[in-house]
């Protein structure tokens, strides 16, 4: 009888394997690429990031042409400004 539980356990831990596998490369190979494939088309990126304190930083944004610096805490993100992009002189 103990030489068919640990069949049966080597059985299970195999299948538990198997499904693990199976749910990280559809998590992380095939879902990855299917999202990267709708990401190609963005009209928000963020530039820059700078971390003020471990749960404060800001953020350079660019939506759509225009530059937004937000501020992002534990609390959410809020807008700070947007930048104007005039030519230096």
């Amino acid at each position: 009888m103990t030489m068919e539980m640990f069949w049966a356990f080597l059985q299970i831990t195999a299948m538990l394997a198997a499904v693990v596998l199976l749910a990280y490369l559809v998590l992380h190979k095939g879902l990855g690429k299917l999202l990267a494939r709708h990401q190609t088309t963005q009209s928000m990126a963020v530039k820059e990031r700078l971390s003020l304190e471990p749960r404060r930083s800001l953020y350079l944004v660019d939506i759509k042409g225009r530059n937004f610096v937000l501020a992002g805490s534990e609390n959410g993100v809020s807008v700070v400004c947007e930048l104007d992009e005039k030519p230096s002189s």
